[in-house]
């Protein structure tokens, strides 16, 4: 049996939103004023090795970038400049961050040197020199941490000749640390106890 339930008139259909190009125009604007410096501190973060150090946020801003570039490829302007705009409060506290983490890697490799971890070493200087680059104390920590395996051998190798009574075979293996590294631990007062 057919139903006998009369469809609906249609006679009061919808009008079509009228598109407000004046809006739509300021809003594109908006999202393109707004997308360029923020593209550019984060490809300076990610220069930074933001990657290794930046966490969630670092993740979120590039998740709502992408998000923001797939909206405006959709001339969905105003959602897109909503997501470029919750990218800043992201990047600021990145930015923040990257000092924060320069010290604890500058502190960590130090530590790591007094140690004897070169590996470990090697890892903090060598983050420290990409957050930022040019450190001198950075640069100078990896510059030790990479010739401290040798530096400790050849340290290791002078005691053991002073306490096998060979002082001048010493004093060269000693001397031959400190041409590697200046602050070789040990070496200087190894040849101060024996000269």
């Amino acid at each position: 049996a057919a139903s006998s339930v009369p469809a609906k008139p249609t006679a009061q259909e919808e009008p079509k939103k009228e598109v407000d190009f004046a809006a739509l125009a300021r809003a594109k604007q908006d999202a393109d004023d707004r997308r360029g410096p923020i593209e550019e501190r984060l490809k300076k973060l990610a220069a930074r090795a933001a990657e290794q150090w930046g966490g969630e946020e670092f993740k979120r801003a590039n998740d709502e970038l992408a998000a923001g570039d797939k909206d405006y490829e959709k001339r969905e302007y105003v959602t897109a400049l909503e997501h470029f705009t919750a990218i800043e409060p992201l990047l600021t506290t990145l930015e923040k961050r990257a000092g924060e983490v320069l010290t604890a890697q500058l502190k960590a490799g130090a530590t790591a040197l007094q140690e004897g971890r070169s590996a470990d070493a090697k890892n903090a200087f060598g983050l420290a020199v990409k957050i930022e680059p040019g450190n001198k104390v950075a640069e100078h920590g990896l510059k030790r941490a990479n010739t401290l395996d040798e530096v400790l051998n050849l340290v290791a190798g002078a005691e053991r000749m002073e306490k096998e009574s060979n002082p001048g075979g010493a004093v060269e293996q000693f001397r031959k640390a400190l041409a590697l590294d200046a602050e070789a631990p040990r070496a200087a007062d190894g040849i101060a106890r024996i000269e």
